[in-house]
């Protein structure tokens, strides 16, 4: 989960655009993620956009998406993570206890987006 929230920070894209892209979205040779029909008010579909994956704040964004081609194994989504699975081992494994208003609105908006 560490890396996840580093190329975050590398990269300051919002959630969906971290966790929306497959592999083949990547360009090993410009160093470019192409994001699909990012989120903008003007246009809804159609926004594609190169990102360049750089090393701009502290984190390399590009080494991290290095790292994580050899976990994935270069096949699928980027990053394969789900808030609603979490969501569900939480409730599964009885945590349901509320620890703080902000993590639940987080999580809850979280799984608002994915629904």
């Amino acid at each position: 989960m560490g890396r996840i929230v580093r190329y975050a920070v590398a990269t300051t894209m919002r959630q969906e655009e971290i966790c929306r892209p497959d592999w083949p979205d990547e360009d090993m040779k410009t160093r470019v993620l192409v994001i699909r029909d990012r989120k903008d008010p003007r246009a809804k579909d159609g926004n594609d956009q190169k990102v360049p994956l750089l090393n701009l704040t502290g984190f390399d964004a590009w080494e991290i998406l290095l790292q994580q081609r050899i976990i994935t194994r270069g096949w699928g989504r980027v990053f394969p993570y789900n808030a609603f699975a979490q969501l569900l081992s939480r409730v599964s494994n009885g945590s349901q206890e509320q620890k703080s208003d902000h993590s639940d609105n987080s999580l809850l908006s979280t799984l608002w987006d994915y629904c």
